[in-house]
């Protein structure tokens, strides 16, 4: 299986070798695609925006195949870039064929592979540390001003699947968040305490993306590849109710108010699945 793959890869890195000679306006079957994916959720005070792009680029001198997905989550005052995840796959005019990924947290890079396709690699990246950000606002409750600390906790992850599948190659992308929000009410003093009460997920994503490339060989050479990637989300689900009591003399009235309350978002879509062949000579 690995010597077959082997010819082809070596099939392929010539052809696109001899083919970079060519200017770019002489390129006999140029290509170039580019799929969206956009999943916009918003509830009371979170908005969520998952996407990614994933694109196709042959122009005789080069062949990429290419997904980028991002992750960003606003709540109550919080606007956080949680997740840049990138998987590439690459035969370029100088040097043999091979395949990236790299993972940003939070604007900060936390991973970066170079994935060697002529063995089967699997593997998972994750950040340094939990996804853990925080703010704090006053709310009213009753005649009292409570203090509430609010946040984003969860983990992120990118995994990533590439090697050998049959004659070609294959990379697939699967980038994760798992994210909740939280509230804690801070008052806690002689005449008066609050507590905050809630479990509520904010996003839980799983999209993959797939990538496959190879060779074909009747009557002449073509490139084919297949794309295809589903998303599966589950999000905006629970509530947070605040409750404060107070001692005014011989009485202690308690007040109750809901911070925010979701109904959950449940989908899973595949958006993607294209597949098709570039003449090589």
């Amino acid at each position: 299986m690995k010597s077959l793959w082997q010819a082809s890869l070596a099939t392929l890195s010539l052809v696109v070798s001899a083919s970079s000679a060519l200017a770019a306006e002489d390129c006999a079957h140029p290509y170039k695609k580019v799929w969206p994916y956009q999943l916009p959720l918003g509830g009371d005070k979170a908005s969520l925006l998952f996407q990614s792009d994933t694109r196709v680029n042959y122009d005789c001198s080069s062949f990429l195949a290419q997904t980028d997905a991002t992750a960003t989550l606003g709540f109550m005052e919080l606007n956080l870039d949680v997740l840049n995840a990138q998987a590439s796959l690459k035969a370029p005019d100088k040097g043999d064929a091979g395949a990236s990924a790299r993972l940003m947290v939070l604007g900060y890079e936390v991973g970066q592979e170079q994935i060697d396709l002529s063995e089967v690699v699997e593997l998972e990246l994750h950040p340094p540390v939990d996804l853990d950000i925080s703010d704090e606002i006053i709310v009213p409750v009753g005649p009292l001003a409570v203090p509430v600390k609010y946040g984003v906790e969860g983990e992120v992850a990118l995994g990533i699947r590439g090697g050998v599948q049959g004659i070609g190659t294959e990379v697939r992308l699967v980038p994760s968040v798992d994210s909740r929000a939280y509230a804690q009410a801070g008052l806690d003093v002689g005449y008066a305490k609050a507590i905050a009460k809630g479990d509520m997920i904010l996003l839980r994503d799983r999209l993959e993306s797939r990538i496959r490339v190879g060779i074909d060989d009747v009557e002449k050479l073509y490139l084919r590849f297949n794309v295809d990637a589903r998303n599966k989300v589950r999000a905006l689900d629970g509530s947070v109710q605040l409750q404060a009591q107070a001692k005014l003399g011989k009485f202690e009235p308690s007040y109750q108010t809901e911070l925010f309350q979701w109904k959950a978002v449940e989908r899973e879509d595949l958006f993607l699945q294209f597949s098709d062949r570039i003449p090589l000579n």
